[in-house]
């Protein structure tokens, strides 16, 4: 019909070790004119969200093997900074519910997950809930089976636990 539509174009580089990658951004901005500038939307908070994670996307295309464990814990703590939260982890787990491996990340201030005090611990309550593919989250540590507690309390006051599928199995 020939009308026009004015948006707002945003333009952001991305850098890949081996691509140059571009995230196009298209906003209509009637709904943001009325909004103080300085004022952060949730959509703000999605689209710096949704950067983050095509960033992230283009680090991991090519990383050679002895630099994954690194890009990985780089990776957990730009989310977890991302998404507020102090601490960021990938978790292997043994069949019987023992941790056997672990990266992670943690905000500054906050104590690290110390994977030798971790690993070996029994996740008895959560490890039928991950393998079946729930999310295991708690808001205090009462809310965790009494027998598993402790090994819980190495996760923190509060944690949420997502399980880590690939291939169509849990690995983590």
């Amino acid at each position: 019909d020939g009308s026009s539509l004015d948006v707002g174009v945003n333009v952001s580089a991305l850098e890949a070790s081996d691509a140059a990658l571009l995230l196009v951004s298209i906003v209509h901005p009637t709904s943001r004119s009325r909004l103080d500038p300085n004022t952060v939307t949730p959509h703000d908070e999605q689209l710096k969200f949704e950067r983050l994670i095509a960033e992230l996307s283009g680090k991991f295309i090519n990383v050679p093997y002895e630099e994954i464990g690194a890009t990985i814990r780089e990776g957990l703590a730009r989310t977890s900074a991302q998404l507020s939260i102090d601490r960021g982890a990938f978790c292997k787990f043994s069949p019987d519910g023992a941790l056997t491996e672990m990266i992670a990340a943690s905000a500054a201030g906050v104590p690290g997950l110390d994977e030798t005090v971790a690993k070996g611990q029994p996740f008895g309550w959560g490890l039928p809930r991950i393998v079946a593919g729930e999310v295991v989250h708690y808001s205090s540590l009462d809310e965790v089976a009494e027998e598993d507690r402790e090994s819980f309390r190495v996760l923190g006051e509060t944690a949420a636990v997502l399980p880590l599928t690939v291939g169509g199995q849990i690995k983590g």
